[in-house]
């Protein structure tokens, strides 16, 4: 199986690893009830707060905090996903190499964990191949993360590298 190792956060580099689960990764139809229930949760807590005169913001408001090598490891979870993006866009454009920066949004429930509520590129050199934006932003959608440290939410700019790798251009592509 073909696995990504990582110099930097975001840089796609290829070598030959035994398969690895991926425990940070959530199919769509899976996501969006996770969603609806952390959604709920985060409104019931809204409403318990405000009990206290406001003097509280609600947890879905609340900046939280979690780990940058974290969301290093859980990115590298769907680093063949972004991988195949990345090749899909390849085959219509051989020379597409360059960089995209992307912002996501994670709201959690302690119990249930954090997912992406918002993905979006924003720079990058790659910016002008809207199929590989879109299929990355989308992408990001399928990670899944522990709830933030301090509730709330966290949002994340991480940048991605892509280049053809030497079996690439073997291959012609």
């Amino acid at each position: 199986m073909t696995a990504r190792q990582q110099s930097e956060p975001g840089a796609v580099k290829e070598k030959q690893t035994s398969a690895k689960p991926a425990a940070s990764r959530i199919d769509s139809q899976a996501r969006q009830l996770l969603l609806a229930t952390i959604v709920t949760r985060l409104a019931a807590q809204q409403v318990r707060s405000s009990g206290d005169n406001g003097a509280t913001a609600p947890a879905s408001e609340r900046p939280g905090t979690l780990p940058r090598q974290y969301i290093v490891e859980q990115v590298g979870e769907i680093k063949p996903l972004l991988r195949e993006c990345y090749q899909m866009a390849l085959d219509g454009n051989t020379d597409l190499q360059g960089t995209l920066k992307v912002r996501f949004t994670v709201v959690a429930d302690e119990e249930l964990g954090g997912l992406i509520t918002d993905s979006q590129v924003v720079g990058g050199s790659a910016t002008g191949n809207e199929g590989l934006v879109e299929c990355i932003r989308e992408t990001m959608y399928a990670l899944r993360l522990k709830a933030p440290e301090h509730g709330g939410k966290v949002t994340v700019t991480y940048p991605f590298r892509f280049s053809r790798t030497a079996s690439d251009r073997e291959e012609g592509r």
